[in-house]
């Protein structure tokens, strides 16, 4: 199918009436309201009825909209229109959350960079947040544009950038699959697809660069695949050049943003060649007309630039990526599952879930529910190969990957990783089932086993399977939105100490604001990875925290030599420490002090540990606290004398008097 055929769905038509615009309003808006509603009646403790009430309000403005967008009579622009306003819509459960503030782990460490930007007029800064980000500012270049042309607040700058691109990256589907397609009732299918990725409706809607660079990849895609496809006359030639141009300023701007992203459409572009020339070729059979050298210069030109930019980063980026691409320890872990050899230990599904059992229950179920959809485009795209794009063989491979990563999920090291795959392996569903239903629904596809005619299916089973179809969809919906983020990203609740996003409130206020007004830029702060976030963005310090990139030992309270240096090392200003550690729920003593220290009586690696350590060390002392945190100023002058006389300022009279006492 070519993109400049006449879209067959594209007709006159006469649009919904009045009645109708007004009806589908009123259902955005009444789904609006009961999000609210949910995410009100979660923060204030209600433990169960608030996902009721969020999935009613889902279904109350999906539903009509899809139903619309699928219908037969519905003209084009008015699908096109419809994606956008579900685009729109669906930045709702997030936005009803962040506020005027960040709230998720990306958005805190993408913001401060965003102000060391504005700041500083560069656009690389060291931030201990986020340990491959500072060289990827795509995301914080453009916001900073839009906060320097348009006189927004930076968080309102950043939102407005994050909204655009989240809508952007349903719209760019759509497209991608109306043109692969020539239909945009196919387009709006892939659309309400690529909808139900489990990413979509938190993780892809923040302040962060994947929110920027998926999109982009999926434009990238777009232009790309016009331009090998246009006429050969000197009009065609003129938007080829447009085309090919917008794609490859598009690619350059990508593989500044993100590194995985940039990665996985150099691959696509590279795969799409490949496909385009053995189907000019003869070897898969193709009445689709695609421009295989238009193909492999945009391939090269993707491949080229983005390793050019992987070895100007070097090797931090190889220490960020080497977990992710680590082939021969995924491959072991895969092969533990079938009990061969041994791979990493594994962790529970939802072993500490709080979801209740229906989103559980469909969470599990999604997985029979896309492996049969999978089975069922493809097996009946094969029928219809000779009519399909180039990418649609991409989005097979890419597809595929999403059953492959499921296993993998397994394990705690890699399932973030996993996660993130989704986003890709999504695109690839959208066009698969959005290419194939797109026939399926005009009359024009066809699965048969020898005699026997297995889809389209009987005139008397047409009706019953449109509900299971419904359902089916709502299954993924519900599952992936359980199994993409957890509850605390979902919903709001009582602060609640190392819990993703819960941390915020009042008392994580009144440290950020006393380092406002106290910290310098020469300062460098210390603190667990909860707390550290608010600090960041709240004062212009220098900001470590464990396991970051400048903190080259985990600095524990079981003082040691080399812990000391590496005080030293990293000329540590202040230290936040939480004071609740060993005493309360899920604040983790291991952060502060080992449970194997020789050191340290037993009974004090409970409630005593902070005074035991912190309140007898000669270089430290306490400057600000809260009930929960208590600030401590370093004295570096003091720790280089300790250091110096070979010991670490440890007053073993002020231990024995703490502890006995």
């Amino acid at each position: 199918m070519t993109a400049d055929a006449a879209h067959k769905d594209d007709g006159p038509s006469p649009g919904p009436s009045v009645r109708t615009w007004a009806a589908l309003g009123a259902c955005f808006l009444a789904s609006s309201v009961l999000l609210a509603l949910a995410e009100w009646m979660a923060a204030r403790g209600d433990a169960r009825w608030h996902y009721y009430v969020f999935w009613i309000g889902y279904a109350l403005a999906v539903g009509p909209a899809a139903w619309h967008m699928l219908r037969r009579q519905t003209p084009g622009a008015v699908r096109g229109a419809l994606v956008v306003a579900l685009g729109i819509w669906s930045l709702a459960p997030l936005l009803l959350r962040t506020g005027n503030h960040p709230l998720l782990f990306d958005e805190f460490s993408h913001f401060r960079m965003l102000q060391d930007l504005v700041r500083t007029g560069h656009p690389v800064s060291r931030v201990g947040l986020l340990q491959i980000g500072a060289n990827f500012p795509g995301v914080e270049l453009v916001t900073s544009a839009l906060y320097h042309l348009s006189g927004l607040t930076l968080w309102i700058a950043a939102l407005v950038v994050a909204a655009a691109a989240h809508v952007a990256l349903l719209t760019g589907i759509y497209v991608l699959v109306k043109d692969a397609a020539s239909s945009s009732r196919a387009g709006a299918l892939a659309a309400l697809v690529y909808s139900l990725n489990p990413s979509w409706l938190i993780f892809d809607a923040q302040f962060s660069y994947e929110t920027l660079a998926i999109p982009m990849l999926v434009w990238v895609l777009v232009f790309a695949l016009r331009g090998a496809r246009q006429r050969a006359d000197a009009t065609g030639a003129r938007n080829r050049a447009v085309l090919i141009g917008v794609a490859a300023v598009l690619m350059a701007g990508l593989v500044v943003t993100h590194s995985v992203t940039s990665a996985v459409c150099a691959l696509a572009l590279t795969g799409i060649a490949i496909v385009a020339t053995l189907q000019r070729r003869g070897i898969l059979r193709s009445e689709v007309v695609t421009s295989t050298s238009i193909a492999w210069g945009v391939a090269a030109w993707a491949v080229v630039i983005t390793i050019l930019r992987f070895v100007n980063i070097g090797h931090p980026l190889v220490q960020y990526l080497g977990p992710t691409f680590h082939v021969s320890q995924q491959l072991r872990q895969l092969l533990s599952l079938f009990g061969i050899g041994k791979g990493l230990p594994l962790h529970a599904a939802f072993a500490s879930s709080s979801a209740p059992g229906f989103e559980i229950v469909c969470a599990y179920a999604m997985l029979p529910v896309l492996g049969i959809a999978f089975i069922w485009a493809s097996w009946g795209l094969l029928g219809a190969r000779g009519r399909i794009s180039p990418l649609v063989y991409v989005a097979f491979v890419l597809s595929l990957l999403f059953f492959v990563s499921v296993p993998l999920d397994s394990a705690a090291t890699y399932s973030e990783a996993v996660h993130r795959s989704w986003a890709f392996s999504f695109i690839g569903f959208a066009v698969l089932l959005g290419v194939a239903g797109g026939l399926a629904l005009d009359g024009h596809l066809a699965i048969n086993v020898r005699r026997r005619v297995l889809w389209p299916p009987a005139l008397r089973l047409r009706r019953p399977m449109r509900p299971a179809i419904v359902a089916c969809a709502a299954v993924v919906a519900i599952g992936s939105a359980s199994l993409g983020s957890s509850t605390a990203y979902r919903f709001g609740g009582k602060v609640a100490p190392q819990t993703d996003p819960l941390y915020v409130g009042t008392q994580t206020a009144m440290v950020a604001s006393w380092f406002a007004r106290h910290a310098t830029p020469s300062d460098v702060v210390f603190a667990n990875r909860f707390v550290i976030r608010p600090i960041a963005i709240a004062s212009r310090g220098h900001i470590i925290q464990p396991g970051g990139t400048e903190s080259h030992l985990i600095l524990t309270i079981s003082i040691s030599y080399d812990e000391l240096f590496a005080y030293r090392h990293d000329r540590v200003s202040y230290i936040v420490y939480d004071r609740r550690t060993g005493k309360v729920g899920n604040v983790r003593p291991w952060f502060w002090y080992v449970s194997n220290d020789s050191q340290l009586p037993r009974d004090a690696r409970g409630q005593h540990a902070f005074t035991y350590r912190l309140g007898c060390l000669d270089w430290v002392h306490a400057v600000f606290a809260t009930t929960d945190y208590q600030v401590l100023r370093v004295d570096q002058g003091a720790l280089e004398r300790d250091l110096d006389l070979g010991h670490t300022g440890l007053d073993k009279r002020c231990q024995a008097a703490v502890f006995h006492g």
